[in-house]
């Protein structure tokens, strides 16, 4: 279903959304605010993610101390170099 709504926009923005619309990347105006919508809820998503990641990361207990010699030791073997 779509919706009619009138906007306003910049003249920065105006000529942005004409520069990207001669550039091929947008075929109308509607285009590059179905483009923003689609950017912000991707980010919306991406930051979600995010926050229950480092939820996640700050319930999981105390950090272990990492052995970065031990580490390299492991790799260099498992490589054989």
């Amino acid at each position: 279903m779509s919706v009619r709504k009138i906007i306003t926009v910049t003249h920065q923005q105006d000529l942005s959304v004409t520069a990207q619309q001669q550039a091929g990347r947008l075929t109308n105006d509607t285009g590059s605010i179905d483009n923003g919508a689609r950017r912000e809820e991707a980010s919306d998503e991406y930051v979600a993610a995010l926050r229950k990641a480092l939820i996640a990361g700050e319930r999981s207990g105390e950090p272990l101390r990492f052995d970065f010699a031990a580490f390299a030791r492991r790799k260099r073997r498992q490589h054989g170099v």
